[in-house]
């Protein structure tokens, strides 16, 4: 509608996204766009967005006086180091990110599917599993599977990456038929969201994909609308309605799965906190999940300052990450403390699954066996003093 009071209001919303979380940055470039394309000319329009740009510089100044260090550039930094210093190749990252992309969109695959013509649909998903096989049996797909899970683990990345790849594919069809303002943004919003995801972020994980769900299911709402009011058959409807069962089917599943894995962490904690009677003082390697919990209660290693002396003792969470390795020699395992989760799914699974990273595996989730969670418990008897005094 071209209100400045309207246009100030998102800006300011812009920047407390961006505050919030740095991804926000991306809506400075997406709505530029998609006002010029609106409008066809740079006009008073733009001058709001240049409050995110101040409110960021002065993050940037702030953080700087504070630590020393720019916080903002620190993010953009680590991760462009991280992305491209990594041992991944492109193209196994690029099947990571249709694999989060189709598992993570798996409501929306489904519903795009279901409003498809059958001969289009099985095209789509022939093509989408040849290029798939012909990608799984070169090095580079090898990579993908190196870390275990084996014939598993390549069951169920195929049909997610392919349907990952469908989709974008279906998505990017429809949105080049209409080449208006609207068209522009969704495609945008949706493309850059993925390469961001891909090629900029440090991992592929659920957090940074998720955000293109919502353009994702505008376009694929269309395949529906384009049929036009009250002429959806009924058979089509009932597609419609088995898509959307079986999606919220799947969210609770792995919703279970990942409140199932953080309730394991957080009965750990709650009794290895118990440890500390028998210690002087009680160490935990890592971080993740289970620091949040155990914080408090044990004192976290700090690579940049070891200072352990013999009799206290370490909790080693095996499904954890930055884990810092002690000396041989200078510690004896105790004891190991396993705990249960939810068997068949699981969201953070070595090799396979990792929802919050990559790292973990190509799968956002994964179904199979799941084992225990794992907390080896070392003692100090050989005192660790890194750096020396």
């Amino acid at each position: 509608s071209g209100r400045m009071s309207m246009l100030i209001v998102a800006s300011l919303l812009i920047a407390a996204s961006a505050l919030t979380k740095y991804f926000g940055v991306t809506l400075i470039p997406l709505l530029a766009a998609y006002g010029f394309a609106r409008s066809r000319r740079i006009g008073a329009w733009m001058l709001p967005l240049l409050i995110p740009f101040a409110v960021l510089a002065a993050y940037h100044v702030a953080t700087r006086h504070l630590y020393g260090r720019s916080l903002l550039f620190d993010a953009a930094g680590y991760a462009a180091e991280r992305r491209w210093a990594g041992e991944s190749p492109v193209v196994a990252t690029i099947v990571k990110g249709l694999s989060f992309t189709g598992g993570c969109c798996a409501s929306i695959v489904l519903l795009t599917m279901a409003a498809l013509p059958m001969r289009t649909l099985m095209w789509t998903a022939l093509g989408a599993t040849a290029a798939f096989a012909a990608l799984t049996f070169d090095p580079i797909g090898a990579a993908l599977v190196r870390a275990g899970g084996g014939a598993r683990l390549l069951v169920q990345l195929a049909p997610w990456a392919g349907a990952g790849a469908a989709m974008l594919v279906m998505l990017g069809r429809r949105l080049w038929s209409a080449r208006d303002a609207e068209a522009l943004l969704l495609a945008l919003w949706i493309g850059g969201t993925f390469c961001f995801s891909v090629f900029v972020n440090w991992n592929v994980a659920a957090r940074s994909i998720l955000p293109l769900t919502p353009a994702a299911a505008i376009v694929a709402a269309g395949f529906y609308n384009s049929r036009g009011a009250g002429t959806i058959s009924s058979r089509l409807q009932r597609r419609a309605w088995a898509g959307i069962a079986v999606s919220g089917i799947l969210a609770l599943l792995i919703a279970a799965a990942d409140t199932s894995l953080a309730r394991s962490q957080r009965q750990g904690a709650t009794e290895l906190a118990g440890l500390r009677e028998r210690t002087k003082q009680l160490w935990f390697a890592g971080h993740w999940g289970f620091q949040h919990y155990i914080r408090g209660a044990a004192r976290p290693l700090d690579a940049a300052q070891i200072d352990l002396a013999p009799g206290d003792i370490v909790i080693y969470p095996e499904n954890n990450t930055a884990i810092i390795e002690l000396p041989p020699g200078t510690v004896r395992r105790i004891e190991l403390r396993e705990y249960d989760v939810m068997p068949l799914v699981s969201t953070m699974l070595r090799g396979q699954a990792g929802f919050y990273s990559d790292v973990w595996g190509p799968l956002p989730f994964a179904f199979g066996p799941v084992p225990r969670e794992n907390y080896h418990i070392v003692v100090v008897e050989v005192p660790v003093v890194d750096p020396p005094r």
